[in-house]
């Protein structure tokens, strides 16, 4: 009875990833105009106060220790609060003042490490291989549902899915081989359970890309690329 349990619950989760596949008309329109977001002040590489890097992406964002990513998650913000939303029911948020281009976290309860002065470092900047058609930041969205695919130029990605209000509920990590590839996998993050590795196809468009299972693509997911 348990493991029909498991079955059940991770049925449900990859369920919850690839629901609402039928892309209307309308859902594509809404999904083109993120073609042209402004940038935020956030937007960019930053140093954290006990050195690790964030990358803050629209939407996204990732915590790296030398070169390898230790968390991500949705990222958003008002004038005066950040909030970090890392997992299902996961959040961390702290207050924070700007000053000049770099901003301090003066309030961060249980999350001391954050406190204190995170710089931008304009060094850092996101290189990218004109030839892999894949990599970017792409969205899918369909109704109350927003799907982000951040991906990367090393054979590795982010995907997340959340509701209109950026609330986290599934999020997953990418890879595939190739520069241009027709198959990349997707291994859902599921908490206290292990990983599922799903292959999934790409069709490549103008500025978007399909991606989805099976043999009918009139049901895969379309990505709009967002600069």
């Amino acid at each position: 009875m348990k493991k029909y349990r498991i079955i059940l619950h991770l049925t449900v989760i990859f369920l919850i990833f690839i629901s609402g596949c039928t892309t209307n008309t309308q859902s594509i329109k809404e999904t083109m105009k993120q073609i042209l977001r402004e940038k935020s002040f956030f937007d960019g590489f930053w140093i954290m106060p006990n050195g690790f890097i964030t990358i803050v992406k629209n939407d996204l964002y990732t915590v790296s220790i030398n070169g390898t990513i230790i968390n991500y998650g949705i990222f958003t913000f008002n004038d005066t609060t950040i909030r970090l939303n890392w997992d299902r029911n996961a959040v961390t948020e702290f207050d924070y003042q700007i000053d000049g281009d770099n901003f301090i976290v003066i309030n961060a309860e249980g999350n001391e490490f954050v406190l204190g002065m995170w710089q931008r470092n304009a060094d850092i900047e996101a290189t990218y291989n004109s030839d892999n058609q894949l990599e970017g930041y792409w969205e899918n969205r369909d109704g109350n549902r927003i799907r982000i695919l951040y991906i990367m130029a090393n054979g590795l990605g982010l995907q997340l899915t959340c509701n209109n209000n950026l609330v986290l509920d599934v999020r997953a990590t990418v890879s595939y081989e190739k520069i241009t590839p027709n198959e990349i996998f997707l291994t859902l993050d599921t908490i206290g359970m292990f990983p599922i590795r799903v292959p999934m196809n790409v069709i490549y468009e103008r500025n978007a890309i399909r991606i989805g299972t099976g043999n009918d693509t009139t049901k895969f997911l379309r990505y709009v690329r967002v600069q």
